[in-house]
């Protein structure tokens, strides 16, 4: 009988043990905060889509978080917190530093926090007037300097001269190709010309570089995809509806459309 009640008081206190908060506590990994990085976002545009997911491990789920500005800094106007989840639509651009904080249900609970930036770009838009008018035959735009750089195909000696633009950086690097044997050398293709410019689109906000695309252009006139430049020589006389969309580089890109009337004279 001695023997039965020793075995049955040391399995109640072993039973005790691993039922108490301490032992749980020590059994599990130290709690931590996973998610590094915010997502930027735009004024004015739902963020991130459908919001953003702060992750933690360890401790003992569930976790309850928390956020607060860092010190010299502000939340972001527009976004709430609510749960894990960082959403809403942005008021406000810039650089906004927040302390998020993550309790767990342990007892006693654990708590760790992260400083994270939220970056959020100003809208994207499109900020340059009506592109010019043009007549058959006749290059696009007004006369002036037009900047070249030397180009090769991919996987090939094929080289040739093509548009490029010194407000964009990095458009116009040094004016040599790279032949197909690893070479390099000059190639005959002129940093400038003198002709017809064509138009150059511009875009502000949003996280450059932009990409470009159009619908509608006059007969013989193109966009430059990566410089937004319509260029080029109209053939067909007409009123032309075109419509131009210019796409940030965000993870979750952005895009901004207008409209615009050109008219071709014969």
């Amino acid at each position: 009988m001695k023997r039965l009640l020793s075995i049955t008081t040391l399995m109640f206190a072993v039973a005790l043990l691993s039922g108490c908060g301490s032992s749980s506590r020590m059994s599990s990994a130290p709690l931590e905060i996973t998610a590094s990085d915010a997502p930027a976002g735009a004024t004015a545009v739902e963020y991130n889509g459908k919001g953003f997911s702060l992750t933690a491990r360890g401790g003992t789920p569930p976790y309850k978080w928390n956020w607060a500005p860092a010190p010299n800094s502000d939340l972001p106007p527009g976004l709430r917190l609510d749960g894990a989840s960082v959403s809403g639509t942005p008021q406000s651009s810039g650089e906004f530093r927040v302390i998020f904080s993550v309790t767990d249900s342990g007892y006693p609970a654990a708590q760790t926090s992260a400083a994270l930036t939220v970056s959020i770009d100003a809208a994207l838009t499109i900020a340059t007037g009506t592109p010019p008018n043009g007549t058959v035959g006749v290059g696009y735009g007004p006369l002036g300097t037009i900047y070249m750089k030397c180009n090769r195909y991919s996987n090939s000696s094929f080289v040739f001269c093509g548009r490029c633009s010194p407000s964009i950086a990095g458009s116009c690097p040094t004016n040599t190709c790279v032949y197909f044997n690893g070479q390099f050398g000059p190639f005959p293709c002129t940093k400038t010309a003198y002709g017809h410019v064509g138009f150059t689109l511009k875009a502000s906000g949003g996280a450059a570089p932009y990409t470009w695309t159009s619908k509608g252009l006059p007969p013989g006139l193109g966009l430059y995809t990566n410089l937004g430049i319509i260029s080029g020589k109209p053939t067909t006389a007409g009123t032309y509806y075109v419509t131009v969309y210019v796409k940030d580089s965000e993870p979750i890109p952005k895009q901004f459309e207008t409209h615009y009337t050109i008219k071709i004279y014969p």
